[in-house]
This record gives structure tokens, C-alpha cells and sequence, in this order.
């Protein structure tokens, strides 16, 4: 039992609590404390990530604090990885870090091919040491100081000193040295161009922040997710989910310098498939370094923080329950619907697909700009309810079809063809009492008896040509029987319309489609899809033809018969939105997020976050912009 094990400091590393240890214990050679802490002299001293954890802390005397998990938590460097790694893989990594499997860490860690290395040698902040010292009585190695890419103290902001004790001690693998026995010594202070403080002080409070996240795991989908959304918003990822990469590589090599990259061991290969860059939105099935998360964060225009607490899952439909379009039910339009299915076309675009226990599905493109969005969608199913009231209605003689269709919120065809699959009776029963009852008793013309006569004979005669003819189109049997047909149209059209053979699905050759109807009805949709798409609360989305054709549905028709759309074409010249423009309304909208979060950022912060690093050089109004906002943010 180990009676005398140190509680460990606050941010101090755990391979600084077993060198104090080791030192307050004196023990005769560096294996007789590997031994003592982990049960087996093969362990190494590392700093990073430890393992054997379990068995220290069986060894403790009963009524110890310390635990495993608090360890590995509080005093390791997982936390910094973890936000970066499969749910499952970290699952494993903290068993192997409780158990005895300490050679395979950093290889499903993902960071043992990397080319970020670890910190050669043990770093310290001399006015941590002296705070320490006050408060405590001794100095200890503090755990950020210890991540690859922190050259600056996050608390001091003073650059770091490199110490003599090397991370990886090759003589003696098992020796652990206190933080007291070096710090005396000259150390070396980590030098770097003073025009990188900046960028290196955000990466130290970063990996500080990621430090004390103990339940922050992510994981590659919600990563992906929140990239995917960053840079669709700022036009790096196309509609078809293709990313810009030529343009996010050069607005990466406009951001940091080649020197600061070769400083933190981030430069880009030549060849593009063998970027680091590309490879976390394109791949998203490879661990790489967290430095390289946190570059592409800064670039987006993101802290670590504000980052993690953008919505690890898109909501394009809010939140639920969602309303029933179901006409025919007791709760139409009551929300009721608890389950939606979101799928992304081509990664960008969401379609939602909304399912009532009623059995009424419908569907819709996202995201939703307004209330009155969540009112529409495709019916992909009816379901039984819908065709309950259809087959009770369908019998009543009282109800045309016309009030039948009303009823069920659909046309007069969908009323019929739904019956017709069914196997509902053709023809509808009472016709000949709902057609008398549109004729005026006292007309003098007319005989009613003569009408009653009239009607049956013509029914019976339009009847039986249907069953002659079972599969003859409209056309074929209006031709049959023209007299038949043409007197029912005019006296008893409502039951002939009910009584016409369903309609043949009709081949794209042979539509014939209206254009100038079109043309309006798509004007007035395209005015208002690009009011949507300017008004969103969401992030601004540039106004394009493309952008306007996937709200409104029509953008097979905006690409191919443009020619053919007069209106519609004049329209979107005005309508879509410049470079410039959308630059522009981007800087705003970054400034309102601002002035919400109550925050008052820097410049650069402003224009990353924007995403207008080329733009604000390209024209003078993005610049001008830029200026106006920061004035009413501050």
C-alpha cells in the first residue's frame, strides 16, 4: 500500500505528482518507484498519457479522493484529444489508460505518425513558478504548458522557458524529475517573431479551455457537421457538397504565414491530396492532431469555445412537434407530428421527412425561413385515416365530389384515383338526386320527369360504354359515345366527372405545359424565395440562381427553359446577389452575432468570422463595412 502518495496540484501533470513523490520518498533507483506506483518495472515515465492507472489507485490506503478518472480528467492530456475522437476509440484509450496497455496509446491516440511532434523537452512559466511557490510552497510542471503549440503561458501571456529535462528521456525511461530540481537552472526561452503573439496566445487559451472540458466529446459527425455548415455558409462548400479547396488553401495561405506554420509543424505538402487541410472536411473517418482543428477553427473565424457551442446537430426544421397536414383527421394542423427524418442532398441541402401516427407523411426542403413553412410539404402517404374518411364519404350520396375533395384537402383527380386503388364503386351512388338538385323546380321549361328520364338513360348509356370499352382512355370513349358524353357535360357534368375512367399517367413527351402561366406563377416565387433567402435569421445564404431554385423547387426549370421565361429571367438578373453584396451582408450579420453574445471582437476576429479575408482587399464597400461595424459593436 502506498501510504504516502501527493494530492495533486490544480493543472498539474501527472507525471509532476509521481516526481514529487519519487523525490519526497528517496528511493534507491528510479525502477523500485515505477514499481511501487504500477505494480511492473516495465513502465516508462511519460508525460502525456499514462497508464496502470488503476493499479495506483488500488495501492492508495482506503479513504483517498483520487480515482482513475479524476487522474485522467484533471491531469492528463486526453481531455485536449478527446473532443477530436470517435466516441468508441476514446472509450478504448481510457481503458488502456486504467489498464496495462500503454504501448498502444498514442498509436489509437492518432498522433504517433503525425507530424506535429510532442514537446521535446518540459516547459514552465516563470511566474507560475513563483505563484506557486506562494501558494503552495513548491513549483510543479503545469499540464498546458506541456501541449504541442502552446509557446506562451495562457494565463501570463509571457513566452515559455524551456527546461532541460527532456520529454522522452532515453537513458532512463523510469525517472521522474521534479519540477523543483530544474527550474533553477538556466533555461531556454521559447523565441518566436513578436508579429505570432497574438495567434500563439489564442492557441495557449484554447488548449487551456480544452483542458478543463471534462465531458466535451464530439466526435466526427457533429465535427464534420459544424464544419460543414461554417464553410457552406461562407461559400467554401457548394450546394452539391463539393468543397472549394484551391480557395480554402489560399485563404489559408493569406491567414498564416509560412514561418508560424513551420513554427508549429502545420505546413501544407505540395500535393493537395496530401494536405492536412482538405483531409478534415473530405476524410472524416482520420484522426488527425488537434492543432490542426484549432488552425482551421481560427481560419473560419471561431474560438475552440464558441466552436463547441455551435449546435452539434443542424435543426433546418426547428424544433418539434411538428404540425399534421392531414385534412381528413380531428388535428389538422395541431402539432402532433414527434418524429422527422432529415436527410442532406448533395450534404448541404435538408429535407425533412415528418411521419403522424395518423399514417400521414409528408415531406419538405429546409431550412425553414418562416412560421408558415412548417404549413407546406409533399404528401408522400395518405394513410389509413385519410382513406377511412374517403371510403365512408365516398358512399354518401349527399356529398358531390367537389365537397368530397374539400373535405380531404385535395383535388377532384387525387379523390378519384385514390378511389379507384381502393376499389370503391364507380359510379358514386345518388347522382341522379344530387344532379335534381341543382335544377330549379319552378323553371318552366324544364320537366322534371322528363329530366329524371333523360339523366338515367344517359348515365345508363355512359355506364355501359365504360364497361364495353374497360380500358379505353377519355378521349377514346368520348369519341364512342360524343352525344352521351357531350349531354352529361352540359346537365350532369359533376357526375360525369365522378364517372370518367382514371386518368392515364402521361409521358413527359406529352405534357404540354403553359409557359406563360409559368412564367408568372415562377416570377412571384423567385420574389419571394429571394426575400426568404435575404431575411433568414440563419446564416446568410448568397442569393444566386441555384440558391433560388433549390427553396422554391424549380431548379431543373430556372436551368433548362430560362430561355422560355421571360419574367422570370429579367427577375433573377436583379435578384441575384453580387460577391461584393453578400460580403457585405456577411460583415453585418457577423456584427449582430457580436453585439448578442455581447463580445466586442478584433478586427481580425470579425473579418475570419465573416469569412471576407480576400474580399475586404478585392473592394472598398466590404472594407467600409467592416469599419461601420466595429464602430457600433464597440
Amino acid at each position: 500500500m502506498i501510504g504516502n502518495f501527493l494530492g495533486p496540484f490544480p493543472d498539474e501533470l501527472f507525471y509532476s505528482v509521481c516526481a514529487r513523490f519519487s523525490d519526497r520518498m528517496q528511493y534507491s533507483t528510479a525502477q523500485a518507484v515505477i514499481g511501487e506506483l504500477f505494480g511492473s518495472r516495465d513502465v516508462k515515465a511519460v508525460i502525456d498519457l499514462p497508464s496502470h492507472l488503476d493499479h495506483l489507485i488500488s495501492a492508495l490506503p482506503p479513504g483517498h479522493l483520487c480515482t482513475a478518472d479524476q487522474i485522467i480528467d484533471d491531469h492528463t492530456l486526453l481531455p485536449f484529444y478527446a473532443p477530436f475522437l470517435p466516441q468508441e476509440r476514446l472509450s478504448r484509450l481510457r481503458e488502456d489508460m486504467r489498464g496495462s496497455n500503454g504501448p498502444g496509446i498514442h498509436a489509437r491516440i492518432g498522433i504517433s505518425g503525425s507530424s506535429i511532434p510532442l514537446v521535446e523537452r518540459l516547459r514552465f512559466c516563470w511566474q507560475c513558478i513563483d505563484e506557486d511557490r506562494k501558494r503552495y510552497g513548491e513549483c510543479y510542471w503545469h499540464r498546458v504548458h506541456q501541449v504541442s503549440g502552446v509557446y506562451i503561458c495562457p494565463i501570463h501571456a509571457i513566452p515559455l522557458v524551456q527546461s532541460t529535462v527532456r520529454s522522452r528521456n532515453r537513458i532512463n525511461r523510469c525517472e521522474f524529475i521534479p519540477a523543483e530540481h530544474v527550474t533553477e537552472r538556466a533555461g531556454c526561452i521559447l523565441d518566436f517573431p513578436t508579429v505570432h503573439h497574438e495567434i500563439l496566445l489564442q492557441i495557449a487559451r484554447d488548449v487551456a479551455w480544452l483542458l478543463n472540458q471534462k465531458d466535451l466529446t464530439s466526435g466526427f459527425g457533429p465535427l464534420y457537421e459544424r464544419y460543414c455548415a461554417i464553410l457552406f455558409d461562407q461559400g467554401l462548400i457548394s450546394y452539391s457538397g463539393y468543397l472549394h479547396t484551391s480557395e480554402l488553401l489560399q485563404k489559408f495561405r493569406v491567414y498564416y504565414p509560412p514561418d508560424l506554420l513551420k513554427l508549429l509543424h502545420c505546413e501544407l505538402n505540395e500535393h493537395i491530396s496530401e494536405k492536412w487541410l482538405p483531409r478534415l472536411i473530405n476524410d472524416k473517418q482520420v484522426v488527425q492532431h488537434p492543432l490542426h482543428h484549432l488552425l482551421l477553427m481560427y481560419l473560419l473565424g471561431y474560438t475552440a469555445e464558441a466552436f463547441f457551442a455551435l449546435p452539434a446537430e443542424r435543426k433546418p426544421f426547428g424544433e418539434g412537434p411538428w404540425p399534421c397536414l392531414n385534412a381528413a383527421s380531428d388535428h389538422y394542423k395541431q402539432l402532433r407530428i414527434r418524429k422527422c427524418t432529415i436527410e442532406y442532398i448533395f450534404r448541404t441541402v435538408p429535407t425533412g421527412t415528418f411521419t403522424c401516427d395518423c399514417g400521414f407523411v409528408y415531406s419538405r426542403r429546409g431550412p425553414d425561413l418562416s412560421i408558415d413553412d412548417r404549413y407546406r410539404g409533399a404528401v408522400k402517404s395518405y394513410g389509413s385515416t385519410w382513406e377511412n374518411v374517403l371510403r365512408q364519404l365516398w358512399d354518401d350520396p349527399k356529398i358531390t365530389l367537389r365537397e368530397l375533395s374539400q373535405r380531404l384537402g385535395v383535388v377532384p383527380e387525387t379523390v378519384k384515383k385514390y378511389a379507384a386503388q381502393l376499389g370503391l364503386a364507380f359510379p358514386r351512388p345518388g347522382g341522379i338526386k344530387r344532379a335534381l338538385k341543382t335544377v330549379p323546380q319552378s323553371h318552366p321549361r324544364i320537366n322534371i320527369e322528363q329530366l329524371h328520364s333523360k339523366l338515367e338513360r344517359y348515365r345508363v348509356a355512359w355506364l355501359s360504354a365504360m364497361k364495353e370499352n374497360p380500358k379505353a382512355s377519355r378521349t377514346t370513349l368520348h369519341k364512342k359515345v360524343p352525344a352521351t358524353r357531350n349531354w352529361l357535360y352540359r346537365h350532369d357534368r359533376e357526375w360525369l366527372e365522378a364517372h370518367r375512367p382514371p386518368p392515364l399517367e402521361r409521358t413527359k413527351s406529352s405534357v404540354r405545359k403553359d409557359w406563360r402561366k409559368c412564367d408568372e406563377q415562377l416570377l412571384q416565387e423567385i420574389k419571394a424565395s429571394a426575400f426568404r433567402l435575404r431575411n433568414a435569421p440563419e446564416r446568410p445564404i448568397r442569393v444566386t440562381r441555384t440558391a433560388i431554385g433549390i427553396d422554391t423547387g424549380q431548379l431543373k426549370v430556372i436551368q433548362r427553359y430560362l430561355d422560355r421565361l421571360p419574367l422570370t429571367a429579367m427577375a433573377l438578373s436583379n435578384l441575384v446577389e453580387t460577391h461584393e453584396a453578400f460580403a457585405v451582408r456577411r460583415v453585418w450579420w457577423v456584427a449582430e452575432l457580436y453585439r448578442q453574445e455581447n463580445t466586442f471582437p478584433k478586427r481580425w476576429q470579425l473579418i475570419a468570422r465573416a469569412g471576407v479575408q480576400e474580399a475586404r482587399v478585392k473592394w472598398p464597400k466590404v472594407r467600409a463595412a467592416i469599419d461601420a461595424a466595429l464602430k457600433t459593436i464597440s
